[in-house]
């Protein structure tokens, strides 16, 4: 028995006092970090990160990823405290960089938001060569329900650059998403902007008035508390009403620049979003594209026809549920020779897989109308296919249906006591017990 606990304990995993002393030592160090950061101890913070060896645990990650976020006090900082937190931050960064933990992507793909453009290149730059296992923590981060406030144009950008290199099919409902313009992307720094103008121009105004107000009551002796008071708030009010005054019309005049311009983004975000699905070609976004080309608002896009044609000849005769709506068959043969022949070509590839007799009336004119050869030709054959198709579906569904309906009848089988009473004498009966009848029988048979 002692023999086999040996054995047992033998064969777990040694843990080797060195790694437990690294890890230990990891441990303290970011802990002291986390400390002189939170009290704004820059110094002692860079200090301890440079005497930093590694980041192996999640919990230092995490920490170090707290540090990678702007400070509450950025506002409060001096020049001198500004530079040191960039240095911490960029320090920072590097450790998380050459972490072997997978918990130190998602803070490197924060960091493309970062507002300092050396950060966010250095992300940008590590994360391209981790490759593909970042599509995840980009998907996490990319379909957020609310984003947050320090998004930026570019780090989306950066972040569609990535996935349109190293996506796969678990990105498309994603990219659908952005291509969509349904990311709910803005910036509220025009509108902070309008404000501070409008206190600024209200300054300038009232506050001298309130001087000069002031000064002539003093010099005048009129002045009391209640007067004082009275004044204020009259002044006060003043105030406020003009600033309102400037500022709302200063909205009314920003508002069709700030849609114009969220729309631009939008519109920059859709193109990448476009661009990545084509490289992607993923079969299952077959129905959107469709509809993202030739359905409004993005009717005739050319980015997502081209995204449409790489995934078209890929369509087999088992991918009839791709078609999510009844609308996009209609849409397909509406397009037939509106485009190149090379995407004419593959819209009547998909047909001929896909295609029902809602096609055939367009897929007819095409093979008689159409100016070129190749295409009346190919048009020809996929119009024999899906006439041949339909007509097959109809005869299952006729050879699935009853040839007749049964007729009513009241000739049901009723019990036997309901029988008419003629005849029953013929029916077979059991036999009768003999009768004794004493010895009189006996003797007469003697």
């Amino acid at each position: 028995m002692l023999k086999q606990i040996e054995e047992e304990e033998e064969s777990l995993p040694q843990i080797s006092p060195v790694n437990e002393v690294a890890r230990a030592t990891e441990l303290s160090l970011v802990n002291a970090i986390q400390e002189d950061w939170t009290k704004r101890y820059y110094s002692s913070c860079l200090h301890n990160l440079r005497t930093l060896k590694g980041v192996t645990q999640p919990a230092s990650v995490q920490i170090l990823a707290s540090i990678l976020m702007p400070p509450k006090e950025q506002k409060m900082v001096t020049r001198r405290n500004k530079n040191l937190v960039i240095a911490i931050q960029e320090l920072a960064l590097t450790h998380l960089i050459e972490s072997p933990s997978p918990e130190a992507i998602t803070p490197l793909v924060t960091a493309l938001f970062h507002s300092n453009n050396s950060i966010a290149s250095t992300a940008e730059a590590a994360l391209q060569l981790k490759g593909a296992p970042i599509v995840p923590s980009l998907l996490d981060v990319l379909m957020q329900p609310k984003l947050p406030y320090y998004w930026t144009e570019r780090g989306i950008v950066a972040m569609l650059h990535l996935l349109r290199a190293y996506g796969d099919s678990h990105a498309s409902n994603a990219l659908i998403h952005v291509a969509q313009k349904q990311l709910p992307i803005g910036s509220n720094a025009p509108l902070v902007s309008a404000f501070y103008i409008g206190i600024a121009v209200s300054s300038f105004f009232m506050i001298p008035m309130g001087i000069h107000a002031l000064a002539t009551s003093i010099a005048n002796g009129s002045l009391s508390l209640l007067s004082f008071f009275l004044s204020f708030f009259g002044w006060l009010v003043s105030y406020i009403g003009l600033t309102i005054a400037i500022v709302l019309p200063l909205l009314c005049l920003m508002f069709p620049f700030l849609l114009n311009r969220e729309n631009r983004h939008q519109r920059r975000f859709s193109s990448l979003a476009l661009q990545a699905l084509k490289q992607i070609k993923d079969k299952q976004t077959l129905s959107p594209l469709i509809r993202l080309t030739w359905h409004p608002p993005l009717k005739h896009n050319q980015e997502a026809l081209d995204a449409l044609e790489s995934i078209l000849p890929l369509i087999t005769k088992e991918d009839a549920s791709l078609l999510s709506f009844s609308s996009d068959e209609e849409l397909l043969c509406n397009a037939l020779g509106k485009h190149s022949t090379s995407v004419t070509l593959s819209i009547l590839h998909t047909l001929e897989c896909i295609g029902t007799e809602t096609s055939l009336h367009r897929l007819k004119r095409v093979a008689s109308h159409s100016e070129l050869a190749e295409v009346r030709e190919r048009a020809s054959a996929v119009y024999e296919a899906v006439k041949a198709r339909a007509e097959l579906k109809r005869e299952m569904q006729v050879l699935l249906r009853a040839s007749h309906a049964p007729q009513e009848t009241t000739d049901l089988l009723r019990p036997a006591q309901d029988a008419p009473l003629e005849g029953r004498d013929e029916l077979l009966h059991p036999a009768a017990p003999p009768i004794e009848q004493g010895g009189t029988s006996h003797a007469e048979t003697d």
